[in-house]
């Protein structure tokens, strides 16, 4: 099931809540077929999903707006155990494939994880936003400085993740954060 992209409303946390990003934007709802092939690329080394997910958020950037605006594009990273574990990033191997198709700069040496956390998924909304607090740094800052930046994700849910990356990444030059993932929680 795919999101439309209203002009006025928001989910109820953009209501309620200020993020550190602009927006966010999401192809679709995290259930159904789009859940199990997340899951699948996300913890079963099913990396060949890859390219048929970023199609997707290709096709719905391409009809919602594009990237014009968009200076560089950076994926969420993982700490450095779960990518020697799964031995990728999910979130990079999306970014990369949307970067290469609109011909924007990924960075994936600026934003890094520097703590091991709780997984996400087994907190609330909460919890979430203190488990992720600080775990985040910059390296690099010279190629955001005033830049508008897309970050890219597998899965919005509360928006801890993408707001926790978006403070470090404003905090570090970059002007504007806006937030693309594959699906969103309800």
């Amino acid at each position: 099931k795919q999101l439309s992209l209203p002009d006025t409303n928001f989910c109820a946390d953009c209501t309620r809540r200020r993020y550190s990003f602009v927006d966010n934007r999401s192809f679709g709802i995290y259930e159904g077929v789009l859940k199990e092939a997340i899951h699948l690329l996300k913890y079963k080394s099913q990396k060949s999903l890859a390219p048929y997910l970023s199609e997707l958020m290709i096709e719905f950037i391409k009809g919602n707006g594009g990237v014009d605006d968009i200076d560089c594009i950076i994926p969420v990273p993982i700490f450095k155990k779960k990518i020697n574990e799964r031995e990728y990033n999910h979130a990079e191997l999306l970014a990369r494939h949307i970067a290469d198709y609109f011909k924007k700069p990924l960075f994936i040496d600026v934003l890094t994880r520097t703590q091991e956390t709780k997984p996400q998924h087994e907190l609330g909304k909460a919890e979430r936003f203190l488990n992720i607090k600080g775990v985040f740094s910059a390296e690099n800052k010279e190629k955001i400085r005033w830049a508008v930046v897309l970050l890219i994700d597998d899965i919005l849910t509360t928006g801890a993740t993408a707001n926790e990356c978006s403070y470090v990444l404003l905090g570090s030059g970059a002007s504007q954060i806006r937030v693309f993932t594959l699906a969103r929680g309800m």
